[in-house]
């Protein structure tokens, strides 16, 4: 009986499907990848076997279709257990960048009934990052955003549910995500729902798409444990586009000009406290930032010490209203008219010593004298930025004229924040970046 209700389910999901109507992609021109549905699976592969909890089902590459223009992730019951399907790029090399789809989910709880996403690393482990658009099955009026950058949303704090105004199981939609440097932006049917600032991922991912039933250790998130017949997502197309024309392997910048895309796309969200009728000037100051060697660094006669930025990794980047990054041995940050707009570096081992570096450019509204605060930390458990420790803090007053400053840091700590404590405007350079011991 189980055989012959789940060959039947089978049939009926590969009956020919209706092609939707293709909602305008925010990507114009030809993007860099691009999986048309056709069958060919240049590129890409299926997921085959168990994934543990709390996955209540088996991957099967038979249950991935496709017809008239349209890939079907099939979740399929067989007797007391289900089999279901995911398809992914068979590498993890995609970065910043656009990422869409056009999607029509399922409907079931205890379904995850349709998602997008990258993924790269293990889960709850270090090495992991991920970028979602997840449709639960419960109530596919709404969709679940996420994003996990090395293991920090293991307790899922970044999660967002959105509404969408629509049933996703009943019709085909376009979800896609601008994932740069410094922030996410989730984009709806090209509407900008979602943004994003803090720990943001960093690492090349592969691009996935999935259906599953979950166990009863996710009853609660997926409404219940699933106990269907079966069900189906579907696809139309999914995209992907480099920003600025970089590799697909080489992280980007924060978009400047993003050509491949169109120009609504660059229409952001304000970033709290921020001033939209007063970034002219810092623009045009993260433009020509922008066109730094990423290789440079200082000669090395001129180095005593250990190089800094050598173990240097841009954890939050640049938040709170505030622009920039770390390039070779410069930093830039560069803020309008925002509060507590800083740079958060995250370093690869704890250090002692003293650290020293060249500095210019103006604050104004600063914590002390129009300056800028370095707070030194030693970040929380798991790299949970909110149980983050400070254990030293010193401040810098930048003239127009390049001065040196040196400041001991405290044993213990791992990562350093450059922040303008107060509400004014920061554009500062900080260059040559050692420690001395």
């Amino acid at each position: 009986m189980g055989v012959s209700l789940n060959l039947s389910r089978m049939m009926f999901l590969m009956l020919p499907q209706a092609v939707p109507t293709r909602g305008d992609s925010l990507i114009v021109g030809a993007p860099d990848v691009i999986q048309p549905m056709n069958g060919d699976k240049s590129g890409w592969e299926e997921r085959s076997g168990k994934n543990g909890d709390p996955f209540n089902c088996t991957f099967n590459p038979a249950n991935i279709s496709f017809n008239h223009g349209i890939m079907s992730l099939n979740l399929l019951r067989n007797g007391g257990a289900y089999t279901s399907a995911e398809y992914r790029t068979a590498d993890e090399k995609y970065s910043f960048g656009y990422y869409e789809t056009r999607m029509k989910a399922a409907k079931g709880a205890g379904l995850m009934s349709g998602s997008f996403f990258t993924y790269a690393g293990v889960f709850g482990q270090k090495s992991h990052n991920e970028i979602d658009f997840e449709v639960l099955g419960k109530d596919p009026t709404q969709v679940q955003l996420n994003y996990y950058y090395a293991g920090t949303g293991v307790d899922q704090s970044n999660a967002k549910l959105i509404d969408l105004g629509f049933d996703a199981s009943q019709g085909f939609h376009n979800y896609g995500f601008l994932w740069s440097r410094n922030s996410i932006k989730w984009y709806i049917d090209g509407k900008l729902v979602h943004t994003a600032t803090e720990n943001i991922p960093q690492n090349p991912c592969k691009i996935m798409v999935n259906i599953w039933s979950g166990t009863s250790t996710v009853e609660g998130w997926l409404g219940g444990v699933y106990g269907g017949n079966g069900a189906s997502a579907q696809y139309d197309w999914i995209k992907y586009t480099k920003v600025n024309g970089e590799n697909a392997t080489t992280p980007a910048e924060e978009p400047v000009n993003n050509k491949p895309v169109r120009s609504e796309l660059l229409k952001s969200e304000p970033i709290k406290n921020e001033s939209p009728e007063n970034t002219s000037e810092d623009d045009s100051i993260v433009n020509e930032f922008m066109k730094i060697d990423r290789d440079q660094s200082a000669p090395a006669d001129k180095i005593i010490g250990e190089q800094l930025f050598n173990s240097l990794v841009t954890s939050r980047a640049a938040f709170n209203g505030a622009s920039g990054g770390l390039i070779g041995d410069k930093m830039k940050l560069v803020a309008s008219k925002s509060t507590d707009a800083g740079l958060a570096c995250l370093l690869r081992s704890p250090i002692e010593g003293h650290l020293v570096f060249n500095y210019s450019g103006k604050v104004t509204g600063g914590y002390r004298d129009g300056g800028f605060t370095i707070i030194f930390i030693k970040q929380g458990p798991g790299g949970d930025y909110r149980k983050d420790e400070q254990i030293g803090e010193e401040s810098v007053v930048p003239s127009k004229d390049i001065k040196k400053a040196s400041f001991e840091i405290p044993p213990g700590t791992d990562k350093i924040n450059f922040v303008l404590v107060g509400s004014g405007s920061v554009n500062v350079e900080i260059s040559n970046i050692i420690v001395t011991k």
